[in-house]
């Protein structure tokens, strides 16, 4: 290079012929005729672009290949079906979201595997199911248990609760039919009742007849259940139920003898729970109960079919001999019948609430607990033992204002041999009005309790000293150290 800056360049005839073909002058910097700088392609862009395109494609003058990094589009074109025949795609690289080996680690890593593209597909396919089963927490392991677990399950549950688990997979979709609890309760369609007849229809058509009902608990809406009612007890009595609750909510004003007394006749029946629904009236009973299971009775709003003497009175329950626990609310006599009696060699639980609008006469020799309850604003009428209940262990009495100083005296006299006695707070109130009169208080002398250990009270607004004073009423017969418990709330 000399001294002015200018280079002296030797080209051979070839790179002099392409530089000439390109329209260029070494020696005059203004292009060739037909060659435009530029600005003059501004003024005139429909004249000559490839001419000014070249310069701007990366060109060396002194090399016919563009600069590195930029290539033309011919040149890309050729590239590419050159690299397809020189690096055949056999093998490609692919990036799946996978769960962490390390489990100290949490969350997700992205990893990098190699594969083939047959095995891609199939490898991509198990990944996604991977991480199908990953995201809800591993495999199945609920599904995994052995049938006899799953129903063991399902009976705890609502059997409208039990019958949604068929959608979950194949394994659940049979599995409901096998259940041997079925409780039918009218909260989950009080909006429609309709629907609440077709789903026990459903369950009931549908379900394995050849599974015993061990337990059916049905709580009926109004007068359009009375005989899906009875067919769901009679369904329940051909399948050897053992524990049967009824509630029936509405009243049988217009159908008296629409209830299915086939229950009260079931041999494997253990417990049963019958309530009715005060608003209308109450539902008779048969003479007497041909329950040889029975266990636990539970009865509320109930009338007792008089004997063939009506004077006499129903025995209900003398042929229930394996009744353990009885109790009763709200039950009456039909019209001519003045005593209830109660005869049961085993009965060992009794508790009586508003059932005192008559004489009760109880024949419990093994009787250890007796509750006295009446809530009702009847005047009651006193109850009676043949036996002196030596065996009783517990007793409660809870009156009201409807209770008289005579019935209560009469009451406390079943009590005579209890070890435990509770009283609620109005019966004490009331003992306290006996004692403030001295003529009342000789008459009615309470009894001389024989075994009583310890003596329970509910106070709420009565001092010590009025407690004090009750106390030494009760046992003024008896010579008895009696520990007295205070305890904040009669529960019946």
């Amino acid at each position: 290079m000399s001294d002015c800056g200018f280079a002296h360049v030797v080209m051979s005839e070839e790179y002099e012929k392409q530089i000439a073909k390109a329209g260029l002058n070494l020696f005059n910097t203004r292009p060739q005729s037909g060659v435009r700088l530029k600005t003059q392609v501004k003024e005139d862009r429909s004249k000559s672009r490839r001419n000014v395109r070249v310069p701007l494609a990366g060109l060396n003058l002194f090399n016919t290949r563009p600069q590195s990094g930029v290539r033309l589009k011919t040149q890309v074109k050729e590239d590419r079906s050159k690299s397809r025949h020189r690096f055949p795609p056999v093998r490609h690289e692919t990036s799946e979201w996978s769960s962490t080996e390390d489990p100290n680690k949490g969350g997700w890593t992205k990893v990098q595997t190699q594969v083939s593209t047959e095995e891609g597909k199939e490898i991509k396919k198990n990944l996604t199911m991977d991480v199908k089963r990953q995201s809800i927490g591993g495999r199945d392991r609920l599904s995994e248990l052995p049938e006899c677990v799953l129903l063991h399950i399902l009976n705890y549950m609502d059997t409208i609760y039990a019958v949604r688990t068929c959608v979950l997979s194949k394994r659940w979709k049979d599995l409901w039919k096998l259940l041997t609890t079925l409780s039918f309760l009218h909260p989950y369609f009080i909006i429609k009742v309709d629907n609440f007849s077709k789903f026990v229809s459903h369950v009931l058509s549908s379900r394995d007849s050849s599974i015993s009902v061990l337990n059916m608990c049905f709580s009926g809406i109004n007068q359009t259940d009375a005989e899906l009612m009875n067919r769901a007890i009679t369904y329940a009595a051909s399948h050897n139920v053992q524990q049967l609750t009824i509630q029936m909510p509405f009243d049988f004003t217009d159908k008296p003898h629409c209830f299915n007394p086939l229950i009260f006749s079931c041999p494997s029946l253990t417990f049963l729970k019958l309530h009715k629904s005060h608003s209308g009236p109450p539902l008779e009973l048969p003479k007497s109960l041909q329950l040889p299971a029975l266990e636990t009775l539970s009865l509320s709003n109930i009338i007792f079919t008089a004997r063939d003497n009506a004077c006499a009175g129903p025995e209900p329950f003398s042929t229930c001999s394996l009744l353990n626990t009885l109790i009763l609310t709200r039950c009456f006599l039909q019209n001519g019948a003045k005593v209830l009696f109660i005869s049961n060699s085993k009965l060992s639980s009794l508790n009586l609430q508003d059932c005192f609008q008559h004489k009760v006469v109880l024949s419990t020799p093994n009787l250890s607990s007796l509750t006295i309850s009446p809530r009702l604003g009847f005047h009651h009428q006193p109850l009676f033992s043949s036996c002196n209940l030596s065996c009783l262990e517990e007793g409660t009495i809870h009156v009201n204002k409807n209770t008289s100083c005579s019935v209560l005296t009469n009451w406390l006299q079943v009590f005579s041999n209890v070890k435990i006695l509770t009283l609620s707070y109005l019966t004490l109130k009331m003992m306290l009005s006996v004692i403030s009169d001295h003529a009342t208080m000789i008459r009615f002398q309470p009894p001389r309790f024989v075994k009583l250990e310890s003596l329970k009270v509910t106070m709420n607004e009565i001092s010590y000293q009025q407690l004090n004073r009750v106390v030494q009423y009760l046992l003024q017969n008896s010579s008895l150290t009696v520990a007295v418990k205070i305890i904040p709330s009669l529960t019946i």
